[in-house]
């Protein structure tokens, strides 16, 4: 847990910086997520939620094609 609150103090003190979360399928990104946008004042852009709102499907193997 004092990992996670590490992460959270050292966004909530950086300006205009971008941290991409990366790892492996149910590493704990989306937690880790979801706990600093809990606790920072930061936009949180998933692209999961992108392909989402677009009607894509990972589990469907339906992503977007050259044109979308």
């Amino acid at each position: 847990m004092s990992n996670i609150k590490n992460c959270i103090d050292i966004v909530s003190l950086s300006h205009k910086t971008l941290f991409i979360l990366c790892g492996f399928p149910y590493a704990g990104k989306s937690y880790v997520a979801d706990q600093i946008t809990s606790q920072a004042d930061v936009t949180y852009v998933s692209i999961d939620n992108v392909f989402s709102k677009n009607d894509f499907n990972w589990n469907e193997n339906k992503l977007p094609n050259a044109e979308e």
